[in-house]
């Protein structure tokens, strides 16, 4: 897929107001348009930004270098199922903005600093104990059913930076890991990488009177907090309350059923005591698991 073609066919000047500062000022400005010929209409635009024949983004028009180049615009008809794609570049004598804020936006992009989001992650949970510590049940120490549940949520934060390159084994292996080194000031274990987006970027960046184009990736990871509270501490270890309808306490060879005291079995999971045998229900026991793959998170480069 390249370009086979490029055909200036017009020329054309004028003034229009642009912001300048706090104030609209007149500005000179000329057009050139091209036709661009494409050898299939799927062909990447980047390849008509590279072509030869099209003007560069700050270069000075040919015929007046009292203006420069202030954008290039192709316009492909046909819901992008053309071969022909109309191409508009727009010159004036106009400097928009101050020096700080002129080199800021033809910075490398690879150089700008990590941007950061938050939100909050809700959804329900059920209750084992109130907020002073009360296990929740009915007046006969039975737990509800169906059972209490609360609102809870965990903070969510996004940080997006731009890389050089996509490696995508690397973001596979990352998903859903959590950090197993100290990051960012918190502890090994307690931030998960909830998912990871990204999208390729093009921009032509000005150093001096030359424009280079940068090819990049912007990669947005979305991290979230592990809760605290009863049964939880704060990592992503799961933690499951230990109950169930069978006992294998030490010293028996295999499991046995948890029975009532009319003989019939447990229609609803009785509690255990982490070890195999009977618990106590005002004592609720939970085991735990590790079940995310901890990661260094350094080496995302978002420190």
């Amino acid at each position: 897929m390249a370009v086979t073609e490029v055909r200036e066919y017009k020329r054309s000047s004028g003034k229009k107001l642009v912001q300048q500062d706090q104030y609209l000022v007149p500005a000179y400005t000329k057009k050139r348009f091209f036709q661009v010929i494409l050898d299939d209409p799927a062909t990447d635009h980047a390849e008509i930004y590279d072509h030869a024949d099209i003007p560069k983004l700050f270069e000075p028009h040919p015929d007046d270098e009292g203006v420069i180049c202030k954008s290039i615009d192709p316009d492909q008809s046909d819901d992008d199922a053309s071969y022909e794609v109309l191409v508009t570049a727009e010159y004036d004598d106009q400097y928009n903005g101050s020096e700080e804020e002129d080199e800021e936006e033809n910075a490398n992009p690879l150089d700008r600093p990590v941007q950061v989001s938050l939100s909050f992650n809700e959804h329900d949970e059920i209750v084992v104990r109130d907020v002073d510590g009360n296990l929740v049940q009915n007046s006969a120490l039975d737990p509800f059913e169906p059972p209490l549940t609360r609102k809870a949520g965990s903070l969510r934060f996004g940080m997006t930076k731009n890389y050089p390159s996509l490696d995508l084994p690397f973001l596979q292996t990352y998903k859903n890991a959590i950090n197993s080194d100290t990051w960012n000031g918190f502890a090994p274990g307690v931030v998960r990488i909830a998912n990871i987006t990204g999208s390729k970027q093009i921009e032509s960046m000005r150093t001096g009177m030359t424009t280079v184009k940068v090819v990049y990736w912007q990669l947005t990871f979305e991290f979230e907090l592990a809760e605290t509270g009863f049964g939880k501490d704060g990592t992503w270890k799961a933690y499951v309350l230990d109950q169930g309808y069978r006992l294998w306490p030490l010293g028996e060879d295999a499991p046995f059923p948890i029975y009532t005291s009319d003989g019939t079995p447990v229609s609803t999971p009785a509690p255990l005591d982490g070890a195999g045998d009977i618990g106590d229900p005002a004592s609720p026991q939970w085991l735990q698991f590790n079940i995310y793959r901890p990661l260094p998170f350094a080496a995302l480069g978002l420190l």
